[in-house]
């Protein structure tokens, strides 16, 4: 079995405060996470979301779950510069996530 990168996506990783920790998601995929500080839950998600795409990868299922969600692949890595800040409500954080998209041959 070989891995091999086939594309990047972009998703949206957020992150605010509720309490004494850090809660984050990663929206279009329905993935979320926390940590103790903001760079915790920021790097928590991000490992949450890869986790998730190479599940989806394993089981055949995503190219229906990009479909569905509206997430296009890109050919080549698109870079942060591309994409806006976006704005959320106090200490709220939102980031722009690449991720290289991998298929098992």
């Amino acid at each position: 079995m070989v891995t091999r990168a086939i594309g990047y996506i972009v998703v949206t990783h957020r992150a605010y405060p509720e309490g004494k920790q850090w809660v984050s998601e990663c929206p279009e995929l329905a993935v979320t996470s926390c940590g103790d500080t903001l760079e915790e839950a920021l790097d928590n998600v991000a490992d949450a979301t890869s986790l998730y795409l190479n599940t989806i990868e394993q089981q055949g299922e995503r190219e229906r779950v990009f479909r569905e969600r509206g997430i296009p692949l890109w050919p080549t890595r698109p870079k942060k510069d591309d994409f806006p800040i976006l704005r959320g409500r106090a200490e709220e954080v939102i980031r722009p996530h690449i991720e290289r998209v991998l298929a098992t041959v």
